[in-house]
């Protein structure tokens, strides 16, 4: 099955060595797992999240978005390159992260989010 192991650990500037030693396992066990040759199961799932800074889900998200494509996509709605960067962004979020962010816009009196159900605080 296909993983973002290999995308996260290199955002992270971690080597092979690094994250496996972070999970407790080989180098060449780890290798399996980003190449998914060795099945990604819950034994290995949480302990990645863990060590990349993640929730599980972001292990097996879709392929992150070519930010030059969404960026010519975008002028036909005429967005520009900051706010593409920022939608790009803000759905890579979790519901957690973007209920803080939705919280400090609104601390500092920015309402737009205050109706957005996906954002709202509990």
């Amino acid at each position: 099955m296909a993983n973002r192991i290999r995308q996260l650990r290199q955002e992270r500037d971690l080597t092979l060595d690094e994250l496996a030693t972070a999970i407790g396992t080989s180098f060449q066990q780890l290798q399996r797992l980003e190449a998914g040759t060795r099945r990604l199961s819950e034994k290995w799932i949480r302990p990645l999240a863990a060590a990349l800074g993640v929730e599980p889900a972001a292990l097996f998200a879709d392929e992150a978005p070519n930010i030059n494509k969404v960026v010519k996509q975008s002028k036909k709605i005429r967005l520009s390159v900051e706010e593409v960067l920022v939608i790009t962004w803000w759905r890579s979020l979790d519901l957690a992260e973007k209920r803080m962010i939705a919280s400090f816009a609104r601390d500092k009196g920015l309402e737009l989010l205050a109706n957005n159900p996906e954002v709202r605080a509990v």
